[in-house]
């Protein structure tokens, strides 16, 4: 095993260390397991954990979806399967307590997703066969797993009705009762289809050919009797109009012929189990029907049932005398309304008896039934079954929920837990709140989630629909949305938050068109003014109707702003349509794109007119989704289904076509630019390069294709499903970017480098940071953000943390930093309370003078502090090929004396690798920085010690919230460290001091590392020598010189062992002076 390669496998090996301070930790420690002994759990945390797919975890909100058929396996009481109109295929193995999705096992298709019928072997509970695919998302077909779920085999290609009404009748896959192994199926259109051998293979007979089928039942008696039931419907199929007509077909030669009986519309039935096992059928939805001639003639079975045709027909979906469901026991027979009733038919008897449930069980869900509010419970009624184990333990499927009963109907549990099926439109994480995801989703609008997507709720009223969401960074709490003016699936109106979503107020929006027959699906903000946004608005594009249009007053009044764009049909009308089609970037550029006509209109910063980009696409593709950045100016993305993504870094100028194949969506990180993800055909990419190359995460995400709303919420990325509600997966630590941002040669104006043949530098005026590191067409070994580089701070020199712009990369600190407030009174809150952030803002913030600068030298000087009382001159020199010396001198220009050391601080990249060499009897200390509050016992650091060396790598695997910081004190045997990342290598070394200077509970050698969950860019590893403190009388200097030599890997000898390697690159150094 190569030890080097494998260092991050290693915990702490042989270290003489102490956690500081102890006493604290342990107080703290005991405190909060007081604290969580004495308060009561949350219901996340006695809440059973949701499913993982591979590394992708499944968000809780809990059902969504038009559940349908609860089928459970006659051998094992413990398994069932359920089936979703759009959702796919779940499985239990508790016996309906907890579900897991199987949808994503089968093929990636739309289709796959909507699941028509299920079908469990009688003798194994392993071997289930579905139908799939449906008159929206083509044709697919029947497919058969004998694993579970695990692995499914498509066995027979078909058309099927799918979503749409009768979704929930019946079952379109039978078998023989007593030969388990023959299976019947009617697609729509291509025949009745037989199977003998449990769905495997099939054989059509040419019989119900040009009909829609939407249940098959076969007689568990004369099993030779199958009834099919067909629906008129007009659909599309194979791109050809199609219509069928309403009937009632019978076969009593087990389907190989096949008469129509009656012009019924039957869309349920099942047969008494006593007597001479009558028919009884729902007529359409409002009649309950006997027939006692294998169904050529029908008599009502109606006495004790709400019929109402009149209140059916009014509110068919959700009414008590609309009828939908039925289920069969050993002695009775159950009928459900589609307002949760149910009634009860037992056996010889005509009367149908109500079942009034007295406890509806439903626990914290966000559809419980709640006094003076809607009922979600039992509403659209899916499905009915009793259990073939227990004839008192049945299930119910509604729009939203399983519940199941184990008391025949008194009492009913809420049986959800894993079942996710929502559909998504948007997200959106906040800008000021990390843990915070803003959500919009159809049926249930607006939810959001306070821990990054692990459980999400609702906060009640708004409307039924969100389409998209679009959150401030101007304004912290400031949120705005576009959905209905009330219940419906369309988008015409605009809502505004200013608390974080917790509650929205609908905009008047005055001055646009008449919105009730226009859309409005997407919404820009202004990412430096908060009052300024921008609507999409369908239609015509001309002044008065159709086009954007621009708001200055936070949404209130709005003005056409569509100068030189044209189009008779530009933006979407549908919700349906994939993402946002308007975007503005940082700079104030913007971006706009029709999926109707191809169309993409760019607007440069400051510029009041569109204009039209000539990117030619096929035929069928279409501009889905576009976004701006709100971190890198100028930087726009457009997803194309069908095409690709495209990119640009100058404002739309030109555009790169970095992704070929299909893509719908396209989230660009809003903390680290290097890193965009896409929505594919099938599965999720990821781009830590600014777009230069994607890999595809897990492909275990249960829901992968086309429709599928992203974004990234700290170090983790949140994606939206069409059907199965929401998901999260983590992404590696320290991804920083390894190369250039394709902005930097815009962006470098203040930086000055440099160069030889082999290395550069570069160093950055505002501040005084050496940005760039690196050799030549190697990745740049500094931590610094380069859209940062032409920024400056606000108002300064301010005082202010939040107004400082953090360059990062190395600098030089006065140390102890517990004084860097203490010798000024500009901000006496900071003197009292002796802050230790911000640094100074003239020797940090500040642009510094250029004194000096030739082809290997430069000498720069800051502007002299008044809060410090000093003055820095910062000098950088290449000697050699790769070695540079770099000298601080701080000078004191008060009228002061003043104590004073120095502290120098390389930020450099979190993936990389230090070492320091250490004497046996080396003191190391660790330090709990952050939080304090819960400290934890375990190091943040992996460190190894190894014949003379402490190496430490990237953080535990030990989990945490959200951030948390430590502290690194070293007392070395040299003041020397190599840090490597990848094939680079940094030796930073500086002459020997008397320890006994340094300011109090310093080190001669620090790291201090910074891990965040939430904020990846908060991420540090700061590597720091630090130099002996003295009183400095008016006008005298200290100083700290270092020697950094920079090198490749491939100029040492190979070798595994770790200890040997550090020696070499040592002993190579030393050699070079």
């Amino acid at each position: 095993m190569n030890r080097w390669t494998d260092l991050d496998s290693i915990f702490v090996e042989g270290c003489s260390m102490r956690l500081f301070p102890r006493p604290l930790m342990v107080c703290m420690l005991a405190l909060v397991m007081i604290s969580q002994a004495c308060v009561a759990a949350p219901e996340s945390q006695a809440a059973k954990p949701m499913p993982s797919y591979g590394q992708w975890h499944s968000s809780r909100f809990g059902g969504g979806g038009y559940l349908q058929q609860v089928v459970i396996s006659p051998t094992d009481p413990k398994r069932a399967y359920v089936n979703v109109d759009v959702g796919g295929l779940y499985r239990s193995d508790d016996g309906g307590h907890s579900w897991r999705m199987l949808h994503g096992n089968l093929p990636a298709h739309r289709g796959n997703y909507g699941v028509r019928g299920v079908w469990v072997h009688p003798t194994n509970p392993d071997h289930v066969v579905i139908a799939t695919g449906g008159r929206w998302d083509g044709k697919q077909g029947v497919f058969v797993s004998t694993d579970a779920g695990n692995t499914w085999e498509l066995t027979h290609s078909a058309w099927y009705w799918g979503n749409g009404p009768k979704r929930a009748a019946g079952s379109i896959l039978v078998s023989d009762p007593r030969n388990p192994n023959r299976m019947y199926t009617a697609p729509i259109q291509n025949g009745f289809a037989i199977s003998n051998d449990a769905g495997k293979t099939w054989q059509t007979n040419g019989q119900l050919k040009g009909v829609c089928p939407i249940a098959v039942w076969v007689d568990p008696v004369k099993t030779n009797n199958i009834w099919v039931a067909c629906a008129d419907r007009k659909v599309k199929l194979d791109g050809k109009d199609r219509a069928f007509q309403t009937g009632f077909h019978f076969s009593s030669d087990a389907g190989k012929t096949f008469t129509k009986i009656s012009d019924y519309y039957i869309s349920e039935m099942v047969q008494l189990p006593w007597g001479k096992r009558p028919l009884i059928a729902i007529q359409k939805f409002d009649h309950i029907i006997q027939s006692d001639d294998n169904g050529k003639t029908w008599h009502p079975l109606e006495d004790g049932l709400p019929i109402d045709e009149e209140a059916a027909r009014k509110r068919s979906s959700i009414s008590g005398s609309a009828f939908n469901a039925w289920a069969v026991g050993p002695d009775f027979v159950l009928l459900g309304a589609r307002n949760g009733d149910i009634y009860r038919l037992d056996k010889d008897q005509t009367k149908w008896q109500h079942i009034k449930p007295a406890e509806i069980r439903e626990g914290k869900w966000w559809g419980r039934i709640k006094p003076g509010q809607w009922q979600h419970y039992g509403k659209a009624l899916g499905a009915l079954t009793v259990s073939p184990h227990d004839p008192n333990h049945w299930f119910m499927t509604d729009w939203y929920a399983i519940y199941q009963s184990h008391d025949a109907g008194q009492s009913w549990d809420l049986s959800i837990d894993g079942v996710e099926v929502t559909v998504i439109h948007t997200i959106t994480p906040d800008p000021f709140k990390p843990e915070l995801v803003h959500v919009g989703m159809a049926d249930n609008g607006y939810i959001r989630s306070e821990n990054r997507a692990v459980s999400f709720y609702k906060t009640g009223g708004g409307p039924s629909n969100v389409k998209h969401i679009a959150a401030s960074s101007a304004k912290q709490g400031l949120l705005f949305y576009v959905g209905p003016k009330g219940h419906s699936w369309l988008a015409n109106q605009l809502y505004r938050s200013t608390n974080h979503g917790l509650k929205f107020s609908a905009c008047k929006m005055k001055g646009l068109p008449n919105m009730d027959d226009r859309r409005c699906n997407s919404v820009a903000l202004d990412p430096h003014d908060p009052d300024r946004l921008w609507l999409a608005v369908s239609g015509k594009i001309a002044p008065g109707q159709g086009g954007v249009y621009r708001s200055d007053d936070g949404g209130q009044s709005f003005t056409w702003d569509s100068q030189n764009m044209s189009g008779s049909s530009f933006f979407a009308t549908s919700i349906w349509e994939p993402g946002p089609q308007l975007a503005v970037n940082e700079n104030g550029s913007m971006i706009a794109i029709s999926s109707n006509s191809q169309g993409i209109y760019t607007r440069q910063t400051g510029s009041g007119e569109w204009q039209k980009h000539n990117l030619q696409f096929d035929g069928w593709a279409k501009p889905s989704c576009v976004a701006a950045s709100v971190h890198a100016p100028g930087l726009l993305a457009v997803a194309v289904r069908g095409e690709g993504l495209y990119l640009s870094s100058d404002n739309g100028v030109h555009f790169e076509h970095v992704w070929q194949g299909d893509c719908s969506y396209v989230a660009l990180d809003t903390q680290m630019p290097n890193r965009i993800a896409i929505a594919t055909g099938n599965g999720i990419a990821l781009s830590t390069d600014y777009g230069q190359t994607f890999a595809f995460l897990d492909r275990s995400l249960p829901d992968r294709v086309i429709r599928l709303p992203l974004a990234f919420a700290g170090n983790r990325i949140v994606v939206g499903t069409a059907g199965s509600g929401l998901f999260y997966i983590d992404l590696p630590k320290n991804q920083q970017a390894m190369v250039d941002a394709p902005w930097l040669d815009q962006l470098n104006q203040q930086v000055r480098y440099l160069k030889t043949s082999n290395m550069q530098i570069g160093v950055l005026l505002n501040g005084g940071n050496l940005v760039d590191l690196r050799l030549t067409g190697q990745a740049n070994m500094m931590d610094t953000d380069s859209s940062k580089w032409n920024t400056v701070g606000k108002n300064m020199p301010s005082t202010l943390a939040k107004d400082r712009v953090e360059y990062r990369g190395h600098t030089t600190w006065l140390s102890p930093q517990t004084s860097w407030w203490q010798y000024q009174s500009i901000d006496l809150k900071h003197k009292a309370k002796k802050n230790t952030w911000p640094p100074d803002p003239y020797l940090t913030q500040l642009p510094y003078q250029v004194i000096e600068q030739s082809s290997n030298r430069l000498v720069i000087q800051s502007p002299k502090s008044n809060i410090t009382g000093m003055q820095m001159t910062k000098t950088f020199e290449i000697g050699g090929d790769q070695s540079l010396k770099l000298t601080t001198q701080a000078t004191n220009i008060a009228d002061q004396p003043m104590v004073w050391g120095l502290w120098s601080n390389t930020r450099v990249k979190a993936a990389g690798t230090a070492s320091i060499p250490i004497k046996t009897d080396s003191e190391v200390i660790v330090q709990h920085v952050n939080p304090w509050k819960n400290p934890d016992p375990q190091y943040r650091f992996k460190l190894l010690r190894d014949q003379g060396w402490l190496s430490l790598t990237n953080e535990t695997n030990v989990p945490f919230a959200s951030k948390r910081d430590t502290k690194l004190r070293v007392d070395p045997a040299q003041r020397l460290i190599i840090y490597r990342l990848a094939d680079q290598v940094l030796v930073k070394q500086t002459s020997p001091i008397d320890t006994s200077k340094l300011a109090e509970g310093h080190r001669s050698i620090e790291v201090y590392r910074s891990e965040s969950q939430a904020v990846p860019t908060e991420e540090l590893l700061e590597i720091q020598f630090l130099y002996p403190t003295d009183t400095l009388k008016p006008g005298q200097s200290i100083e700290a010189s270092e020697q950094w030599t920079l090198f490749h890997v491939n100029e040492l000898s190979q070798t595994s062992d770790r200890a040997t390697w550090l020696k070499q690159v040592r002993d190579r150094v030393a050699a070079s002076h």
